[in-house]
């Protein structure tokens, strides 16, 4: 690798007896390669490997993390002398490892990560001022707690716990809430860099204290003595909140198999795909299924008569009332009800749905964009050709039924509400509670989110009505029974094996930026490169990219699960500087 300096600048007025050595890695963004860099400081300054200070990097002093301290730089004539030695913040040995495998699986460098964990450093930062206390003699053990109510158990399990403890959530709001209820601090992405900063230095200082953070305080397991995750079985830990992006389960389980002190627990409703263990509990909501047919319609589109009743029945009754509908706006796309044609977004091509009387792109989130009253193509005046959204049907409901007393949610925010109890919910359509795309794991997030949904049904003592089709509807009741997730699971896996999907065979992108022959020219070197065993897909073009942005093109390479991180980084790294390489996925194909 090359070991740059960090200035040109030659060494101080000092002999060589008075001086010794550190490897630095420096919160910046950096490409692969440009990972460390020696500085030259007094011999008598104790830094050691997983302080974090400041270091001189041209013009400017910026934050780096020590992992060597020598007597001898092969680099020692442009070593750059370190004036302040003043440690800000101590990660340990097992935070300087943590860094180097998240690199690795991210192929990302070093620096680019650190600079993702601890974001901006306060020019006024106190020195780094841990308090006395003895290593943690616990063991690492290593946990799944099954619950019908994963976050009411950690909670409870949380206030119970001593030392350094470590609450990591999928969801800003989650973070926020658990904190409220335990009178703690959070960390999230939404956090002011001062605040952040404070935040994370108080918890790695501290030998008694407690932090709730989402994945961009993950890291922060290689100083804790517990940690504790809310529900690991979903795919919300590894969303793009920060870049370089990792699954902080990955994370909090890399640093449990660094250290002999960390305690490890896991708080969740249903198992992982693959997962040899299952909850011994049944999830019995108070459920009614409506299929959606013909016959069923009732004079609101979306709506069968039988769930209008229901409505109306449960509004006398003094019940509150939500309406979860996934389609927002007015209707799904702005489609032409004669001849089908479709109202394109502006610069990614993608449909537009309406939205408060005008259009926008959920793929690139171009909003207000205008929406023509004639089809261009056949000069029709309809369109209400597509799915309702949920204004239509709101406003629709509400008219039949006499009230404005109707709540309506997205999916998303169906997950979040705490429902009153015996509230009456409708479900408009089971098949889209976990979003319309179409990939292998589509059945696998139905699943899981069908569960959590009825959990809450069942905590809040609600009834849930659920309309969806007949062959989803007759499943989706044995879902809820630990054999039913069982055998869904097994199947699922016997699916994915015979395509050799994960998690039967591993799966990596890699994303290609340009013209086609750069995207073939990238596969053919590849093919080249991959031993027996690795199987090559693509280039596949990524559809609807704004006109702004250059073709993107999709490679997949997939290997056997038991391939570890370090074998495909070496053999990946020569394709670095032509691609992105993204060894964990989290959508397929795209």
């Amino acid at each position: 690798m090359k070991h740059p300096s960090a200035s040109d600048t030659s060494l101080p007025d000092t002999t060589l007896s008075d001086l010794m050595y550190v490897t630095v890695v420096p919160a910046l963004r950096t490409i692969p390669g440009v990972e460390i860099f020696d500085y030259a400081m007094d011999v008598k300054s104790d830094l050691r490997p997983g302080n974090i200070i400041r270091v001189p990097f041209r013009k400017k002093l910026i934050p780096g993390l020590v992992i060597e301290a020598k007597k001898n730089s092969a680099y020692a004539a442009k070593a750059k002398m370190i004036e302040d030695a003043t440690v800000l913040l101590d990660i340990g040995k097992s935070g300087c490892q943590l860094l180097d495998a998240t690199a690795e699986r991210t192929q990302s460098s070093r620096p680019s990560v650190l600079a993702s964990w601890i974001r901006q450093i306060p020019k006024r930062a106190l020195p780094f001022r841990p308090d006395a206390r003895q290593l943690s003699l616990q063991d690492n053990g290593d946990e799944i707690v099954y619950s019908l109510n994963p976050t009411i158990d950690l909670i409870s399990q949380a206030k119970t716990l001593s030392g350094r403890t470590l609450i990591v959530v999928p969801w800003i709001s989650q973070a926020q809430k658990i904190a409220s209820a335990l009178d703690i601090p959070s960390l999230d992405s939404t956090t002011a860099m001062a605040k952040a900063w404070n935040t994370l230095k108080a918890f790695s200082e501290s030998s008694a204290t407690m932090l709730v953070t989402t994945k961009i305080g993950a890291w922060l397991s290689s100083v804790a003595d517990t940690v504790l995750v809310l529900e690991p079985e979903n795919d919300d830990h590894k969303q793009d909140e920060l870049s370089p992006r990792y699954d902080a389960r990955w994370m909090v389980s890399w640093a449990h198999r660094l250290r002999h002190d960390l305690a490890l627990k896991s708080f969740c409703l249903t198992p992982r795909l693959g997962s040899d263990d299952f909850p011994d509990f049944d999830i019995a909501a108070d459920i009614i299924r409506e299929p959606i047919t013909k016959a069923s319609r009732s004079d609101i589109r979306g709506i069968s008569s039988v769930s209008l009743n229901r409505l109306r029945e449960a509004l006398e009754d003094g019940r509150d009332i939500f309406l979860i509908h996934p389609v927002s706006g007015l209707r799904a796309r702005h489609t032409c009800s004669d001849c089908g044609w479709q109202a394109a977004c502006s610069s990614c091509g993608f449909g537009l749905s309406v939205v408060g009387g005008a259009g926008l792109c959920k793929k690139c989130g171009r909003r207000n964009q205008p929406l023509p009253t004639v089809c261009p193509n056949c000069q029709g005046t309809k369109f209400d050709r597509s799915i309702a959204g949920v204004e239509t049907i709101k406003a629709a409901l509400e008219k039949s039924l006499e009230t404005n007393k109707l709540t309506t949610l997205t999916t998303t925010q169906a997950f979040e509400t705490e429902f009153p109890s015996s509230s009456f919910v409708l479900l408009t359509d089971l098949d889209l509670l976990a979003g319309a795309l179409e990939d292998i794991r589509r059945r696998e997030r139905l699943i899981i989110a069908w569960r959590r949904l009825s959990a809450k049904i069942l905590a809040s003592s609600s009834t849930l009505m659920v309309q969806g089709k007949e062959a989803s509807l007759a499943d989706c009741l044995v879902w809820l029974t630990s054999q039913g997730l069982k055998t869904a699971w097994t199947k699922e896996l016997e699916d994915r094996a015979l395509f050799g999907y994960p998690p039967a065979k591993r799966l990596i992108k890699l994303l290609v930026d340009g013209e086609p022959n750069t995207a073939h020219e990238v596969f053919k070197n590849l093919s080249a490169t991959v031993p027996e065993g690795f199987r090559l897909n693509g280039p596949f073009p990524v559809p609807f990219r704004a006109d702004t942005r250059k073709p993107r093109w999709v490679i997949q390479l997939s290997c056997p699960k038991e391939i570890r991180d370090l074998e495909l980084s070496g053999m990946l790294k020569p394709f670095r500087a032509m691609a992105l390489v993204d060894l964990d996925p989290i959508a397929f194909f795209s």
